[in-house]
């Protein structure tokens, strides 16, 4: 008998490529409150359209997104490479302390430890 895990009750996926916009509204079907922002606002926006209940979309930073999960949350980072990333949450080290990063973004695990 397969064990059941419970999601998080709230995360923050920075992203919305087509994985993080998929992650994202999956998510959503499963009833985690999801923060998402993405440096070009156009997609964020199609992914909190399509999320039935709504996604809180954050247009400002990722760090707002951060910051509306809840402490001890996750944070999801799907970014197309390092460089994006650290463009993304650069400066965020306060913010992201205490918190599981999931890094799905592209690269080597050199660039993975600078994240």
């Amino acid at each position: 008998m397969a064990t059941k895990i419970a999601p998080p009750a709230a995360l923050a996926v920075l992203g919305m490529g087509k994985m993080g916009a998929a992650m994202a509204l999956r998510l959503r079907e499963c009833g985690v409150a999801v923060s998402i922002y993405n440096r070009s606002p156009a997609k964020a926006e199609s992914v909190r359209a399509a999320a039935l209940d709504g996604a809180c979309l954050t247009n400002t930073s990722a760090s707002a997104a951060v910051e509306r999960t809840i402490a001890g949350s996750t944070v999801l980072l799907s970014l197309a490479n390092t460089a994006a990333a650290l463009d993304v949450i650069g400066g965020m080290t306060d913010q992201l302390r205490g918190r599981t990063v999931v890094n799905l973004t592209s690269g080597n695990p050199d660039e993975g430890r600078r994240i």
